[in-house]
């Protein structure tokens, strides 16, 4: 799931929130045990998504009203996530303006200079074939999230393809760096 909140959130920081999100999550499996249906993780993304989307007043997270649909399978992939993703806006922002949301993201980890922080946390792939796990997961060290296919989508506005380390970002990385900011901030 560390994939899906850093992309999306520049776009509905800079071009509006989203209404209705939908998308297909891909996760890595070994290959001699492959479980293909996981009703338990869409779940937990149906609930999580409007979290990361939130907001935080004294301490509690209220979560942002979009609808979230998801489809989440284990695929035989050596390490990495994919995530297909449609999002209808309340605005109706050009290719390139989402485009440029994506390359011109940073987030506070980024602000702050983190020593773990991937100087791109997103890195936008034009090729027609990417992102693609083996190829694209490595990014940043692991912890930059690569994303391409940006499209029109007929139903809800706009769909792209997210493709990151769930071993890097997703966890060991993704820890190490929510420490260091956790430090930053003085709750260690």
């Amino acid at each position: 799931m560390g994939a899906v909140p850093m992309p999306t959130r520049e776009i509905r920081r800079s071009l509006g929130p989203r209404r209705r999100r939908s998308m297909t999550v891909s996760n890595a499996v070994r290959l001699d045990r492959m479980p293909i249906l996981r009703p338990e993780e869409e779940t937990k993304v149906v609930a999580e998504v409007p979290r990361f989307f939130g907001t935080i007043d004294r301490g509690r997270v209220t979560p942002a009203p979009i609808a979230v649909s998801a489809t989440c399978t284990r695929v035989p992939v050596l390490e990495g996530h994919t995530l297909a993703v449609s999002a209808g806006l309340r605005a109706t922002p050009s290719r390139e303006e989402i485009c440029e949301a994506f390359r011109s993201f940073r987030g506070e980890p980024q602000r702050l200079r983190l020593p773990s922080a991937p100087q791109t946390p997103v890195v936008l792939r034009e090729e027609e074939d990417r992102p693609q796990p083996r190829r694209d997961r490595d990014a940043g060290g692991g912890m930059s999230v690569s994303v391409g296919r940006v499209r029109p989508d007929p139903l809800l506005g706009w769909s792209f393809v997210a493709a990151g380390s769930n071993t890097i970002r997703g966890a060991a990385g993704g820890s190490i760096l929510n420490a260091e900011l956790a430090a930053v901030r003085g709750f260690l």
